[in-house]
């Protein structure tokens, strides 16, 4: 049996951390997270027949990238646009950040006053 944070390998070679399991939807009971991914979430069944191979520990990356997916994806439009943002001056990516500053500053809000 298949249970939560196992990884599985399915029918085309494509291994799956179960990030969920939904019994009451036959067709695809699964949920997971593709092992070098970046934490979009697929749902799948027995029709891709899969395999446990082995289990994830909660620090596993594609396990992080889905949470920060989450957290991004709960937040407002403007701030999520602000938390790419600070991301691109974190990480020096200076032209990324004058191109997402430019959109911000569409949001009303955010517009300069001059």
């Amino acid at each position: 049996t298949i249970h939560l944070f196992d990884i599985v390998r399915l029918v085309n070679g494509d291994q799956m951390i179960v990030t969920g399991i939904k019994p009451n939807r036959p067709s695809n009971p699964f949920l997971g997270i593709l092992v070098n991914g970046k934490g979009a979430e697929y749902k799948f069944g027995p029709r891709f027949n899969p395999v446990v191979i082995g289990h994830a520990d909660q620090n596993h990356p594609a396990l992080a990238a889905r949470r920060d997916r989450l957290n991004v994806d709960n937040l407002a439009p403007g701030a999520a646009m602000i938390h790419q943002l600070l991301q691109a001056v974190e990480e020096g990516d200076f032209s990324k950040a004058k191109i997402l500053t430019a959109a911000i500053r569409t949001v009303p809000q955010y517009r300069k006053n001059s």
